[in-house]
């Protein structure tokens, strides 16, 4: 492997660093499909992108559609779509990033 085939982050005395862990929520109250991205890092929850995908077939094929997508605020990562008339099977994912761990939430029926 070469030094361009990986990143690792270097902390104190140059040892690896992993990527903080995070995990992302979803919910739904009639209006809004909302949630948290929860994680002991502010830096991998405020600013930090949100994917709002709607399941089309089996979860996280290739065949899902992105819905929606909201940046995370406050010191939890709250984020909140508009969804009056959605219905279907939604889940919310944040990509991976050098500094913190990507997460998919549970998938959640909305009906109205």
């Amino acid at each position: 492997m070469t030094a361009g085939n990986a990143l690792v982050l270097l902390g104190p005395a140059g040892q690896a660093v992993a990527p903080a862990a995070n995990r992302v929520t979803i919910q739904d109250n009639g209006i809004d499909l909302h949630g948290a991205i929860i994680t002991d890092e502010d830096s991998c929850a405020v600013g930090r992108t949100v994917l709002v995908m709607k399941q089309v077939g089996s979860r996280g094929g290739r065949d899902d559609v992105r819905f929606a997508t909201d940046t995370g605020e406050f010191s939890v990562g709250y984020w909140s779509v508009r969804a009056r008339r959605a219905e279907g099977r939604f889940y919310a994912e944040v990509k991976a990033t050098p500094r913190c761990a990507g997460d998919t939430s549970r998938t959640i029926r909305v009906t109205r």
